[in-house]
């Protein structure tokens, strides 16, 4: 073969469109020396041949709990935008670049997923399927996440109107930004602005 699963699972996690991926390695290998070398080359779950299935699928269920637990936290607490604890170095760079570009343009109306994917190097597809995988949303929720989270502190600490607030975060519609304030917030932007 051309390359062992460490350095397999190290590419996997390396490479930008698959480091979401979560990896369980299934190995001969049982050397402590090589259980260390697999967890560090990425892999989320090291399990030694011959294997329990129960423990496999055990390993799998942590997975796959550690995913819906995120996304329940992430569906409970609107205001944060918050990676799993297992998101790779890599993961946690690009999100950050997600973020930056987001809201460098946050302005824009025309700020959308074929922009943001341009600038991130990737396809449409991958992208959404990236951001799915790292932080349990669609590309368009992050985005209009970002822009109506920045919209609240700007109601919270501004004089601004509401519809000029809109605008700045690029709504161009204030019916629409007052509809998705309130989808994510359960308030109006003006009963918000009341308040403070």
């Amino acid at each position: 073969p051309e390359m062992d699963g460490f350095e397999f699972c190290k590419q996997i996690k390396e490479d930008l469109k698959t480091s979401h991926i979560p990896v369980i390695m299934l190995t001969a290998k049982a050397m402590s020396s090589d259980k260390i070398k697999g967890i560090d080359s990425g892999a989320d779950a090291y399990l030694n041949k011959p294997f329990e299935m129960k423990l496999l699928k055990s390993y799998i269920n942590r997975l796959i709990e550690s995913r819906q637990q995120f996304l329940e936290n992430n569906i409970n607490d609107k205001n944060k935008i918050t990676l799993l604890d297992n998101t790779s170095n890599l993961d946690k760079t690009f999100m950050q670049k997600v973020l930056d570009y987001v809201n460098e343009n946050l302005g824009e109306p025309d700020l959308n997923v074929e922009h943001l994917a341009d600038d991130m190097s990737l396809s449409r597809s991958q992208l959404y399927r990236k951001i799915k995988a790292i932080t349990g949303m669609t590309a368009n929720e992050l985005i209009r996440k970002i822009r109506l989270k920045k919209a609240k502190q700007m109601i919270e600490s501004g004089s601004d109107s509401i519809s000029e607030v809109g605008f700045k975060v690029g709504f161009s519609s204030a019916s629409y930004f007052s509809k998705c304030f309130k989808n994510e917030f359960g308030i109006l932007p003006t009963e918000l602005k009341s308040t403070t």
